[in-house]
């Protein structure tokens, strides 16, 4: 079996599996939380388009999903102009402080020296400019009322809650708002953020509120105060980025996904290309061969990746030499495929705590983006009376630089810490065109394994012929290139394939859930939305 994308594959309409999937006609709206959903489907429903619409479900997504968005935070947009024909990606990736706090190389930064300036807001004011139609107000202000009455939580968010505050991640502001009195919210229990409320009403008034307003100006006062360097400066020269995205050729098939400083659409890119001359065997996905096979090649497009890719603004990204056909041939040849690849013995790194929005409207515009905070709840750390849970993006830069007195000596490897540079992100929004128009919107919360999960969605799905529900329901398996062990979704694998991957040489591990996916399959004749039933997503339409 060898890598092939087919039209036949993408345009069978996936069945209906409950409440994570919606088949429409016109438009349709997944997002990681049922919330969301409902905020893009009214904006589309009251004339809005794709970017309107995803402009909504992450503003909501920031109040009911403060686990995995947030204002504080960043994140990337691909989206689809169907009048001008022609795709852009929105970089709103946090920026480093000026001003770097002088750290040691143990361990990771926590509170408010783990946050970057966030790019949330000048990224989804940008898109609005840009792509927008409806007025900024009627798109933030949904998000405010939804804060100040608050939501009954469910069982798997209280759990997050539970979890960070036993784990003492929340500063005293952040613990007032998620356990009030030191008790976390049980399934059932509202949960209210009015200070957070107040402030995307300001924000609703005016996006440069988070420039040199009254909440840059808090939050940068809040940081002093908590000998943190992120300040007014900061905020004022914050920009958020129109970029263009990676494009790839598969096939008959054009991949577009997140340039850097995504590393995941580079290594999308290489992982596709490495596969595309392997022999993965006709025992299909879930057989030993094609797990350790598509692996070894998702593993060495990541080594590439995480040494050469960074923020473009401060170093040449080699896209020459990571996707040279020398290079993978290289890899492809280096694939023992009988025995796996030991691995340095590094830390496995990447937050798993993201949410990813997909929206298509009836004029055939497409938003494809990834929001996050870096880390579950981010840095825990919530700047004063603002409500707003900054992120924990310091922690993403890879490279371990001694720093003396907040400055670095050059030449740095491309993702360490400089000042107002943007750590890379594995984040790989994605849009799927044929014959130059969308047929696949797709994105994923999953850290490290974003590209491995997405590359498993494509091929099931596009080779395979599995309807879409089917390909995103499907068990899961990553590893990267920092570890010898295999992530495998627990009970979900056969004992068989397991013992035959051990046999490899591969350790395996296991793990509740891997990853969550978001995706609308554009057919002829309607229209699929699916949300992962491993999350908290919903689907809707019209």
């Amino acid at each position: 079996m060898r890598l092939a994308l087919t039209l036949a594959g993408l345009l069978v309409a996936a069945p209906l599996l409950g409440g994570g999937t919606s088949t429409t006609k016109n438009a349709a709206v997944a997002t990681s939380s049922r919330f969301s959903t409902s905020a893009a489907l009214t904006v589309l429903r009251d004339g809005g388009n794709a970017a309107d619409a995803a402009i909504a479900a992450a503003f909501v997504l920031a109040v009911a999903r403060p686990d995995a968005a947030g204002v504080g935070g960043g994140g990337f947009l691909v989206y689809y102009d169907r009048e001008s024909n022609s795709t852009w990606m929105v970089d709103f990736r946090e920026a480093a402080p000026a001003k770097l706090a002088t750290t040691s190389k143990d361990g990771p930064l926590t509170g408010v020296s783990a946050s970057a300036t966030p790019g949330f807001v000048p990224g989804l004011a940008l898109a609005h400019k840009r792509f927008g139609s409806k007025p900024w107000k009627d798109l933030v202000l949904p998000a405010s009322r939804f804060a100040e009455t608050g939501f009954p939580v469910d069982d798997p968010f209280a759990e997050s809650i539970a979890k960070a505050y036993a784990a003492e991640h929340f500063d005293t502001d952040a613990a007032a708002i998620f356990a009030p009195g030191g008790k976390p919210p049980v399934a059932g229990e509202r949960l209210v953020q009015k200070d957070l409320g107040s402030s995307l009403a300001k924000i609703a008034r005016g996006a440069d509120v988070l420039r040199d307003g009254s909440l840059a100006v808090r939050i940068s006062s809040a940081s002093a105060k908590s000998a943190g360097t992120l300040a007014l400066r900061d905020f004022r020269e914050y920009a958020a980025e129109i970029r263009a995205p990676l494009s790839v050729q598969a096939g008959a098939y054009t991949l577009v996904t997140a340039s850097p400083p995504s590393t995941g659409g580079v290594t999308l890119a290489s992982t596709l290309a490495i596969m595309n001359g392997l022999d993965l065997g006709q025992g299909g996905p879930e057989s030993a061969r094609f797990v350790h096979l598509v692996t070894e090649a998702g593993r060495r497009a990541m080594f590439d990746a995480r040494r050469h890719v960074g923020d473009p603004a401060y170093s040449r990204i080699a896209f020459d030499q990571m996707l040279s056909p020398g290079r993978l041939r290289f890899w492809r040849e280096s694939i023992d495929p009988a025995r796996a690849t030991p691995s340095r013995n590094l830390p496995l790194s990447g937050s798993l705590h993201t949410s990813h929005v997909a929206v298509v409207d009836a004029k055939g515009n497409a938003a494809s983006m990834t929001v996050s905070l870096s880390g579950e709840f981010g840095s825990g750390w919530v700047a004063g009376d603002t409500g707003i849970l900054l992120n924990g993006a310091m922690n993403d830069f890879r490279a371990k630089v001694d720093l003396v007195e907040g400055e670095t000596t050059p030449p740095l490897p491309p993702n360490a810490a400089e000042p107002k540079k943007r750590p890379a992100s594995p984040a790989s929004p994605c849009i799927l065109f044929f014959d130059g128009l969308p047929r696949l919107v797709i994105g994923a919360a999953g850290g490290d394994a974003i590209p491995q999960v997405l590359l498993a969605i494509l091929f099931r799905h596009t080779t395979l012929k599995q309807p879409l529900a089917d390909a995103i329901a499907a068990p899961r398996i990553f590893q990267t290139d920092l570890t010898d062990q295999l992530a495998c979704e627990k009970g979900r694998w056969t004992d068989e394939t397991l013992e035959a991957l051990r046999k490899l040489g591969h350790g395996v591990e296991f793990r509740e859930s891997i990853g969550e996916v978001n995706a609308i399959l554009i057919g002829k004749s309607e229209i699929v939305a699916v949300a992962d039933p491993r999350g908290q997503g919903a689907t809707g339409g019209n």
